[in-house]
């Protein structure tokens, strides 16, 4: 029983750790368009 709880545990804080990257991606490419849109208004 403490070996599935340890596993759960384990899947629980990857969960979490793929949730925090998929964000950082998200903030990266709103910062690239943010940035290319300034580029192209410059022009």
């Amino acid at each position: 029983m403490l070996i599935i709880i340890q596993i759960l545990s384990a899947f629980k804080f990857l969960n979490l750790e793929w949730i925090i990257v998929e964000k950082l991606k998200t903030a990266k490419m709103g910062v690239k368009i943010a940035h290319k849109t300034k580029k192209l208004s410059r022009k």
